[in-house]
């Protein structure tokens, strides 16, 4: 996991400074639903950043991802060939 990002199984979440992205788990899929980054903090690649530990989270943890949330659907686009594989079948 990158310096600085943590990870909040508990509340199903990682953080990041003030940049959250949130989770539900269920029957071996991730649906990464939610993310946040509060203006300050903004095009700094804080939420690239705490994106890339929640899939390489759930790639250790043998889980698939349901992208709900636009950003993370981005990124999983953006970097198919590392994390494509991840993606839940249409």
């Amino acid at each position: 996991m990158p310096p600085g990002v943590e990870h909040d199984a508990r509340n199903q979440r990682f953080k990041y400074g003030g940049t959250l992205l949130e989770y539900n788990v269920a029957e071996g899929v991730a649906e990464m639903y939610h993310t946040f980054t509060p203006e300050s903090e903004r095009g700094q690649g804080r939420a690239k950043t705490v994106t890339i530990a929640a899939l390489d989270w759930a790639r250790g943890e043998g889980l698939r991802v349901n992208p709900t949330c636009s950003y993370v659907a981005a990124v999983m686009k953006k970097e198919k060939d590392a994390y494509g594989d991840l993606a839940v079948d249409e």
